[in-house]
């Protein structure tokens, strides 16, 4: 073998060099752009995750809305029909957008998913509106739908990827806005149902308050749940980007918990006779969920914004692999007439004084 290399012309000897050295840098080369693909691949799915991942908050936050109206309706209190109204016509056409952004995840169980949540929303709203439900069996129905719409945004993480994002940040902002903050909303919403009940009928008793208490107790927990996914996805920022508007929505939603936990407790304190309008009570914990859902919205561009600077950086680390294989394949290896040429024009600058700097020019002597 040793001679039949030896007797070898040198134009082959360079081409056997080139092929060893090719066939050594084809392999990884060829790995590392296909790993590449693929998380890029993997970061556009996650990016499709996002509009429906909104929209069917958009659509949870509006159901829980429409149940506390509801429920104050159905005890009784009319004074906010035409507000119960068009918030059904608010779900309708938020469950109608999420249906649209499902369209293109490759899975087509979420979508089928939302088809029957909405036809059992309509169902739902029809008998509110025509007075058929007892309040309490209203309640438990909009709760059914509320919960099926937060298991909806986890199999929408699921699906596109969004669960299982390999990157620190990232994926304690998607457990605190996919798990975390939409289970939060729905025990404040459940709150904001039972306190407008007991405030519309002035029922406070023993068992009415425990109800409350045990939804505050579930509160607290999520809203800490939250808390903590917030602050490690904070301690592991390592890419650029304003975040002044979200640390500014977190310490917001943060303190609007505590606000809303205060006025809950002034309906458990069997010491304090409730003075509070079931009006004002409803609002002020509308205004506590709104907190919690515009910190999501906040959290979602960022998330959006980390998705894309990793997709431009695969890109741009495609784009330079796949330039570097292409100049090895463009090359003229193993040409000994290309590289016999290439040394004479290098010798011939040499003796000519080409190819030196300016400055070496410059100090020639005539």
């Amino acid at each position: 073998m040793s001679a039949w290399i030896a007797n070898l012309p040198i134009r082959h000897k360079f081409l056997l060099l080139c092929l060893i050295a090719l066939f050594m840098v084809a392999t990884p080369v060829a790995l590392v752009l296909r790993a590449m693909v693929h998380n890029l691949q993997t970061i556009e799915a996650e990016r499709l995750g996002l509009p429906p991942t909104r929209d069917v908050l958009t659509a949870v936050k509006l159901l829980q809305e429409h149940r506390g109206l509801s429920n104050a309706y159905l005890n009784g209190d009319d004074s906010r029909l035409a507000v119960l109204q068009a918030r059904r016509r608010d779900v309708t056409a938020a469950l109608t957008h999420a249906g649209e952004s499902l369209t293109p995840l490759r899975d087509p169980g979420p979508g089928r998913a939302l088809q029957a949540l909405a036809a059992d929303w309509e169902t739902l709203a029809q008998e509110v509106a025509q007075g058929q439900l007892a309040a309490p069996l209203s309640v438990q129905r909009h709760t059914e739908l509320v919960m099926r719409a937060i298991h909806l945004v986890e199999d929408v993480a699921a699906v596109s990827g969004l669960s299982l994002d390999p990157e620190a940040e990232s994926y304690f902002l998607i457990q605190a806005l996919t798990r975390d903050i939409p289970r939060l909303t729905e025990q404040l919403g459940l709150a904001r149902a039972r306190g407008t009940a007991m405030l519309v009928r002035e029922d406070f008793a023993p068992e009415q308050r425990q109800a409350l208490r045990d939804l505050r107790r579930w509160a607290v927990t999520y809203a800490d749940d939250a808390k903590r996914n917030l602050a490690r996805a904070a301690a592991r920022r390592d890419q650029e980007g304003d975040v002044s508007e979200l640390d500014a929505r977190v310490q917001a939603a943060q303190s609007a918990v505590t606000r809303g936990v205060g006025i809950i407790d002034h309906l458990l304190d069997p010491k304090v006779e409730p003075d509070m309008a079931s009006t004002a009570y409803f609002d002020a914990l509308t205004e506590v969920i709104a907190d919690q859902f515009a910190l999501s919205e906040v959290a979602m561009k960022r998330l959006g914004a980390l998705l894309d600077q990793r997709a431009l950086a695969h890109r741009d680390g495609r784009r330079r692999g796949a330039g570097a294989r292409a100049r090895w394949r463009g090359g003229r290896c193993g040409d000994p007439h290309h590289d016999a040429g290439h040394a004479r024009r290098d010798a011939g600058s040499a003796s000519s004084g080409r190819g030196r700097p300016d400055g070496a020019l410059a100090q020639q002597k005539p």
